[in-house]
């Protein structure tokens, strides 16, 4: 069984994008998120984030879009893929991305200045395939 469940920082607001699956247009939200690593008590050193990247589709991608913003608290599930791109320099890097399947939002406080609703995208034709975790 592969499920990941994490808690952890949004790094990002969300963006939300409608793709067109079978030629169905489908929502998907898009988002990163931070998990702190627990330090030991007798440790000074301050652990290193470990970022992934979250995608939230059909009604899930609606609320998240909706509710979610940069700073949030959240605990999420979901099956977790390593998936590998070339950045600007041309060095490949890898990233872990989440299919998120269950999310609860941990802390109920918008964080100040934010905007009501995330942007969004136009629309976009992609297989489900093309897509991490789809």
């Amino acid at each position: 069984m592969n499920k990941l469940e994490l808690i952890g920082n949004l790094t990002t607001d969300p963006v939300i994008k409608t793709v067109m699956i079978k030629d169905t247009p489908t929502k998907v939200t898009n988002f990163s998120i931070a998990v702190n690593e627990r330090k030991r008590a007798d440790s000074a050193d301050k652990p290193d984030p470990v970022y992934f990247r979250c995608h939230v589709w059909r009604g899930l991608a609606e609320t998240c879009a909706e509710y979610l913003r940069k700073g949030r608290k959240v605990w999420l599930s979901g099956p977790v893929k390593m998936n590998s791109y070339k950045d600007s320099s041309g060095a490949i890097r890898y990233a872990m991305d989440v299919r998120i399947d269950d999310i609860e939002f941990l802390d109920s406080k918008q964080p100040a200045g934010q905007q009501e609703t995330a942007q969004e995208e136009d629309l976009e034709t992609l297989s489900e395939a093309e897509f991490p975790c789809g």
